[in-house]
């Protein structure tokens, strides 16, 4: 579920900036139109600004559409075959999954996992964002009810709490969750004590 929430977000972001894209391809369009509807009506003493601004204005909406079209490029690249959960994990990711629920909701989806559960444990000091740690602390702190039975949930499934206690850690120590296809689980660790 989780992953097709990425795929959706990739699709609109891809969507988003080639429509930002042409509108700029138009934008730079409608300059070089306007500088030349001057010439026809006879601006010869700022023909040389206009067309010096229009040139600027071409330029910067090339620029900026190639910029766009190779962030576009690079995000489908980047996500071919699917997205990764740990390739999408950082501190902001973690934080959002508190603040809007999915997280503490994610104890359904652990309860529903059978024993061919395949889980990949990733620790907050291995992803991107630790300077916003405190701003981790504060969800975490505001939705504690919420992560209490999240923490219920993953104490209550075998293989999760068998994962963790592989590699020293306990249903506690987890922030996050991710649900990548059917049966392939990411747990993210606090590991900053």
């Amino acid at each position: 579920m989780t992953n097709m929430f990425t795929k959706t977000a990739i699709a609109a972001l891809l969507a988003g900036s080639l429509g930002t894209a042409a509108t700029a391809g138009t934008l730079g369009a409608e300059a070089k139109t306007d500088v030349e509807a001057g010439v026809q009506a006879g601006s010869s003493g700022a023909l040389d600004t206009a067309q010096g601004a229009a040139d600027q204005a071409r330029d910067a909406v090339t620029s900026t559409a190639q910029a766009v079209q190779d962030g576009a490029s690079d995000l489908a690249d980047a996500t071919e075959g699917g997205a990764s959960a740990d390739a999408s994990l950082n501190y902001g990711t973690v934080i959002s999954g508190l603040n809007n629920g999915s997280t503490a909701g994610a104890a359904a989806e652990i309860e529903a996992l059978d024993s061919e559960v395949t889980v990949d444990t990733v620790l907050l000091s291995e992803i991107d964002g630790a300077e916003q740690a405190q701003a981790l602390d504060t969800a975490l702190n505001a939705q504690a009810d919420a992560i209490a039975s999240f923490h219920e949930a993953i104490e209550a499934n075998s293989h999760l709490t068998a994962a963790l206690d592989a590699q020293g850690f306990t249903a506690d120590d987890v922030v996050g969750f991710e649900a990548e296809g059917e049966g392939n689980v990411t747990l993210v660790i606090d590991d900053r004590a």
